[in-house]
């Protein structure tokens, strides 16, 4: 194989991974009402769809194993891809600089959520997407890249809008998106989070570690959602008034009943002291 061939080819595997990613995230947002879904995909490898509550898929091939895996039980994304150091078979060691091999991941979940204050009067839900991760080129002479980018959303209503993608950070820092919402009646809240990585020549993105939606309830708001399982495995945690324990309340009144002794002990001595 000559080397203008061996270019060529690796560059148009390339460009075929790369459009992968926008493939698989090709769904109607939101979705149609009462529905969700969970989607994986790794290399040629994909899983999940309309319906699903999680997806996962791994691949190995073209010198790259890659990952991807979404829960709507606990909010959290994974995708990883990691490529061999040299190349694969079909670079050989004296065109592995001008090669290329790699492969991408992404994963995707969406759902339809009602929250309801019940008899309160209404309050601030808080909501945050944390990505964290790493990535690297790899040794310079290969001249490898990777690439990261992120998708989030946790917003009232259902008009169909453009969820802007924002790139991962190169220093893999961990980076947080927040915000919250007032909710004073049963309101919906659509739920959409999307992760995308690809490793290129040596390169490595390892985002495995996690892409997570956590959030805050007040006390005496319920919800619902479409999955009927959305972060059923990490509940929602609500501020609570402290109630003191009957064993509390008791030593709290012998207490009380002390002071009093003491205070008319007191009374008693200083009328002594007058007469």
């Amino acid at each position: 194989m000559s080397v203008s061939t061996t270019l060529r080819s690796g560059l148009v595997a390339a460009l075929a991974l790369v459009a992968v990613p926008a493939a698989a995230h090709a769904q109607t947002y939101p979705p149609p009402l009462g529905t969700y879904y969970v989607t994986a995909q790794a290399g040629a490898v994909s899983s999940g769809g309309l319906g699903a509550k999680s997806a996962g898929a791994g691949y190995v091939a073209n010198g790259a194993t890659s990952s991807a895996s979404a829960s709507l039980t606990d909010g959290k994304l994974h995708a990883s891809v990691n490529t061999l150091p040299d190349g694969t078979p079909s670079c050989p060691w004296y065109e592995a600089v001008i090669c290329t091999w790699g492969g991408t991941a992404s994963a995707t979940m969406e759902d339809i959520v009602t929250i309801d204050p019940g008899q309160t009067d209404g309050g601030l839900v808080s909501w945050s997407f944390t990505i964290d991760g790493s990535g690297d080129n790899g040794p310079a002479f290969r001249n490898g890249w990777w690439w990261g980018s992120l998708q989030y959303d946790f917003t009232v209503g259902r008009t169909p809008k453009h969820v802007p993608s924002t790139p991962i950070p190169r220093d893999g820092s961990v980076t947080q998106f927040a915000g919250t919402i007032q909710i004073d009646k049963p309101t919906q809240v659509n739920f959409f989070m999307a992760v995308s990585v690809g490793a290129f020549n040596s390169a490595n993105a390892n985002f495995g570690n996690t892409f997570k939606f956590q959030w805050t309830l007040p006390s005496g708001f319920t919800y619902t959602s479409a999955s009927g399982t959305f972060m059923s495995a990490v509940p929602s945690t609500t501020p609570t008034t402290t109630t003191p324990e009957p064993a509390t309340f008791a030593l709290m009144a012998g207490g009380l009943a002390a002071l009093g002794a003491v205070t008319r002990r007191r009374d008693l001595a200083a009328r002594v002291v007058r007469r």
